[in-house]
């Protein structure tokens, strides 16, 4: 096995957690603190990060560019919902990351499904 890819839908989201996020300096120093601290905790390496906000409803994606792989975040506030992708390799807790931002966000109800990657017949190719 290469790595854990663990793919996330949210949804009936705590809006104001999600639409808050990027709503001024202060707000996004202190999701920028949060996400540092999981990456730490879970053993991920940030290499760079990309955000782009959509119009003034407070959508945004952001990806974040890993060492192991990547981590991104989708949110649509008006249907009160995040598609979540984690794809960790070597010794990152991608199980442990995908907990802390769904303890994060509080979702009313989730859908996830796991995949381990790089196996053909229980071998690499």
């Amino acid at each position: 096995m290469v790595g854990n890819h663990i793919i996330v839908d949210m949804y009936d989201i705590n809006i104001e957690k999600m639409v808050n996020i990027n709503k001024n300096e202060s707000s996004i120093k202190e999701w920028n603190f949060f996400i540092k601290q999981c990456f730490d905790e879970c053993n991920i390496s940030l290499l760079k990060t990309s955000w782009h906000n959509f119009d003034n409803n407070g959508a945004f994606t952001v990806i974040y560019l890993l060492a192991e792989s990547h981590l991104s975040l989708h949110t649509w506030p008006e249907k009160n919902y995040i598609a979540l992708d984690v794809f960790t390799c070597g010794n990152s807790n991608t199980e442990l990351i995908v907990e802390k931002i769904l303890n994060y966000f509080e979702p009313g109800s989730t859908k996830v499904d796991r995949l381990k990657r790089g196996l053909i017949n229980n071998t690499i190719n």
